[in-house]
């Protein structure tokens, strides 16, 4: 593939817009594409019909109609590196924002591009993500996490409380309690984790052009990202010194792009596979990679997952963000068993030698 394909760097001084514009723009880093036609409804052609990415991906106030349900969780996003230090001083009180973007300064250019953050625009249009108002706040932000973990997730409203939660058309002294964009537990069309996901959204579109079977952006199922990280995966397995430096190449080729700091020579296979996640991240890659890689039984044993939920502090006129459990506190789990597929029963009655069936089945 050599010469034939390389990294989308399309001219662009902003590593943001780049990274968005893979997804969106022809360009020689695809190599396998599924091609959708606004103009082939029925699909008659070899294309197959609209899709309704635009309309499903973020929240009705950027889109003419469908409901999200995709969000990228804290989790994800702390792949990139902690946010600790942004959200927590040294005495372990929240950080004051002024705007809730203020957040975003400073992050990789990659991760902007493929996750919307609370105060992010699209199409004109602010994420007020929100998860509550606060009248005062003078604790610590671990206290607030282990309440959390311990507490109902909503709590009374009424004389006397300090903390707000609602649904979307609550109001506390002229201000909503949550934002247009969430955050919210009555249902899932609104983020329970802070985020939604960036990666393949059309940015150009109108909202008015953004409803259900609307959306006709290809979807690459490979790209030379992939190629490299694969070859890179390889190389780390083989465990050879030269192998190992042909791998951390391939990685600083794939960080320079999405404007991070280069790996380093302590390069490691764990290292890799982070970086394929984040990389690869909502591509319809990640389930089957920790199949294959035999470690889906442990990071999803018991998993629960997180979010960062931004408050408003009605006495400061401040946003703080707490690290917290997505508001529905769903718990994951992954059986061994589902490593493999059973045998099927009229094939086993067939032929007794193909007893046992596969583990746990």
């Amino acid at each position: 593939m050599e010469g034939h394909f390389s990294l989308y760097t399309g001219g662009y001084p902003d590593k943001v817009q780049n990274y968005v514009d893979v997804f969106l723009k022809p360009n020689n880093e695809s190599i396998f594409l599924r091609q959708y036609s606004l103009s082939d409804p029925n699909r008659n052609n070899d294309n197959a019909g609209p899709h309704s990415w635009d309309a499903t991906m973020t929240c009705r106030i950027m889109t003419a109609d469908g409901l999200s349900r995709a969000y990228p969780t804290l989790d994800f996003v702390e792949r990139f590196g902690s946010l600790d230090s942004r959200i927590v001083d040294g005495s372990g009180a929240p950080v004051r924002f002024t705007s809730r973007a203020d957040l975003m300064q400073g992050l990789e250019p990659r991760l902007l591009a493929t996750v919307y953050f609370p105060g992010a625009t699209l199409r004109g249009v602010s994420f007020d993500v929100q998860r509550g108002i606060y009248n005062t706040f003078s604790g610590g932000a671990a206290q607030e996490k282990a309440n959390d973990l311990t507490s109902p997730n909503d709590v009374q409203n009424g004389p006397g409380t300090n903390l707000w939660l609602g649904d979307i058309n609550a109001v506390v002294t002229g201000r909503n309690v949550i934002g247009r964009a969430g955050v919210s537990t009555s249902g899932d069309d609104l983020t329970r984790t802070g985020f939604y996901v960036r990666k393949y959204v059309d940015y150009g579109k109108a909202a008015s052009a953004c409803g259900l079977y609307q959306s006709g952006q290809s979807y690459i199922d490979m790209r030379y990202a992939e190629v490299l990280l694969n070859r890179a995966e390889a190389a780390m397995e083989l465990g050879t010194a030269d192998m190992q430096a042909d791998a951390l190449a391939d990685v600083n080729l794939l960080r320079d792009r999405a404007g991070a700091a280069p790996a380093t020579a302590s390069l490691t296979i764990d290292t890799v596979r982070n970086e394929r996640c984040k990389e690869l991240a909502f591509e319809h890659q990640y389930w089957w990679d920790i199949r294959r890689w035999r470690t889906a039984d442990q990071v999803l044993n018991q998993r629960n997952c997180y979010g960062l939920l931004p408050y408003y502090v009605a006495s400061e006129s401040k946003y703080i963000f707490l690290k917290q459990l997505e508001t529905f506190k769903r718990t994951y789990t992954f059986q061994k068993l589902w490593y493999y597929e059973p045998l099927p029963g009229g094939e086993l009655s067939k032929n007794p030698n193909l007893f046992p069936n596969n583990p746990g089945y």
